[in-house]
């Protein structure tokens, strides 16, 4: 009677082993998904930010390609949907386009709308539009 017992406590213990080690390694597997989620959250939050730099750096650029009167589209002068010529701007890994969306001249003011598109190889993007005034 005891011989049949001590099989039953074993086969408890076995079961009671079992279950323990399988919500261990449950907890374990949430754990290591949750850490390589974050790590992929940050390296893209990283990317939407050099994004978004390389963007405001563009926007400058084209503020003073206008104050210098030197913007240029493709070789020649810039109209109104034109894409504008950023040549000289390299980010690795991204992909930068600008495009005059509208200019408008007064006889005392032009003004220039601009939109800045800059997309990382992986998917994060970043639109910066924006109007400059130039006073004549």
């Amino acid at each position: 009677m005891s011989e049949i017992k001590n099989n039953k406590e074993k086969g408890i213990a076995l079961i009671s082993t079992l279950i323990l080690g399988l919500v261990a390694f449950a907890f374990i597997s949430a754990l290591f998904y949750l850490l390589s989620s974050g790590t992929w959250v940050s390296g893209s939050e990283k990317r939407y930010t050099t994004a978004l730099e390389a963007a405001k750096g563009v926007s400058d650029y084209l503020v003073e390609k206008v104050l210098i009167d030197d913007l240029s589209c493709g070789g020649g002068g810039c109209s109104n949907g034109d894409m504008v010529d950023i040549s000289s701007f390299n980010v690795p890994n991204y992909n930068i386009n600008a495009t005059l969306l509208n200019k408008t001249d007064t006889v005392d003011y032009s003004l220039y709308s601009f939109r800045v598109e800059v997309t990382s190889n992986t998917g994060e993007k970043s639109i910066v539009e924006f109007v400059f005034r130039l006073d004549l």
